[in-house]
């Protein structure tokens, strides 16, 4: 698993956390409403990629008391924002893009619920239209349904959030590290299984705030030490860069003992490992 954190707008201490902590990846956002055009990451896509950092590119078009307007929005107006946005910050074709969905949506009523699926799915096609690939950003309560039927042929990575009451992240402070949790570990309720399917890529597994029993987040300063603090979300993922969660993976050739005639080719990747065999041709 990799570590990684989200905070709302870019900050220079980014650089030092890269060099002295294990995070690996930060959340990206593209806007903080259908109609914003611009955030304080838009600029600095590539200063993250060159320090090293995964991304999670994140767009935004409604705070949590809005929600309910999103079955009523225009889901391929929103996806080609998103799109330009993607674009305009320069990232790479074939990248994810996750729609934030601030609170649990599904189960609310079947007509909201159509709606709302509706909406979904013009948004996920905009995307892929437009290059990317769709992903969402949601409650874990809504992640087996992103998972299910409704949305399986347009095959969204999913990232859900799953907080629970008391702070789960184990950081340590003047370490900067935080340890690593496994997907199994994730649901905050009693349903693992989304966490641990292979169209889940990571989690939003926890945060520092005031309004819980707040641990503490410093910022490096550029020498090690501990410098200002502030509130932060903590992410797991299975892959060390959500913006292209298929791209990690090794292939294995070998020849097989049993049969000089064949090969073995491997392909290991995070959640899983593949195995095909092959008759070998002479050269």
């Amino acid at each position: 698993m990799f570590p990684g954190f989200d905070i709302d707008r870019w900050d220079d201490h980014i650089v030092w956390m890269w060099r002295f902590s294990n995070l690996r990846f930060i959340g990206f956002y593209l806007a903080h409403s259908a109609a914003g055009t611009r955030t304080t990451w838009t600029a600095h896509w590539h200063d993250l990629r060159d320090l090293g950092w995964g991304l999670v590119p994140i767009w935004l078009p409604f705070s949590s008391g809005q929600i309910s307007n999103m079955a009523e929005a225009d889901g391929s107006d929103h996806g080609r924002r998103a799109v330009s946005r993607a674009r305009e910050a320069f990232l790479e074709r074939g990248a994810a893009i996750y729609l934030d969905v601030e609170s649990p949506v599904f189960g609310t009523g079947a007509a909201q619920d159509r709606n709302f699926t509706r909406y979904l799915t013009r948004w996920f096609r905009e995307v892929a239209a437009g290059g990317y690939a769709p992903g969402v950003y949601c409650s874990r309560l809504d992640a087996p349904r992103f998972l299910g039927a409704d949305f399986r042929t347009l095959g969204p990575v999913l990232f859900p959030f799953s907080i629970s009451s008391q702070t789960r992240a184990a950081y340590a402070d003047a370490q900067f590290k935080l340890t690593p949790a496994l997907a199994e570990s994730w649901d905050a309720g009693r349903d693992p299984s989304w966490a641990v399917n292979s169209n889940t890529i990571g989690c939003q597994y926890d945060w520092f705030n005031a309004d819980r029993d707040r641990k503490t987040f410093h910022w490096p300063t550029a020498d090690g030490r501990t410098d200002s603090f502030r509130d932060v979300d903590w992410d797991m993922a299975k892959v060390f860069d959500p913006a292209h969660p298929r791209s990690a993976g090794v292939l294995a050739v070998v020849g097989d003992r049993a049969n000089p005639a064949s090969m073995r080719l491997f392909q290991i990747q995070p959640d899983n490992i593949s195995i095909s065999s092959a008759h070998r041709t002479a050269v």
